[in-house]
């Protein structure tokens, strides 16, 4: 068994995100409240506030964790791509973004502000 949880927030949700190595294919399961996760695992619940977590990186620990896009759909439902001409169509790096000023995505002309 190869488990990890992590307690991570966009600010609008907060989740335990539980990563499950040990089944093939890995799976991923969200969980609101600690009393969610199975109790023959709540051992492994981090203690403390949950980690903030950007669209990047949320993209980024899904992949590395469990190679799926769910970390990612879960917090930023329908995460847009970038409307910059030199990466249209690909997705939007967000807080990792060299283009947004003041380093706020949010504010960031090549952000399409749908969601």
């Amino acid at each position: 068994m190869s488990i990890n949880i992590r307690y991570l927030t966009s600010g609008t949700r907060t989740a335990y995100v539980v990563f499950d190595k040990g089944v093939t294919p890995s799976s991923i399961t969200f969980a609101e409240t600690a009393e969610v996760v199975p109790s023959d695992i709540a051992h492994y619940v981090p203690e403390g506030p949950p980690k903030f977590v950007g669209p990047d990186s949320a993209h980024l620990i899904g992949i590395s964790e469990c190679n799926s896009l769910d970390v990612l759909d879960y917090f930023y439902p329908g995460h847009p791509n970038c409307t910059l001409t030199e990466y249209k169509d690909n997705r939007c790096v967000a807080e990792s973004c060299k283009h947004a000023p003041d380093g706020d995505w949010l504010k960031c002309p090549h952000y399409p502000h749908t969601i």
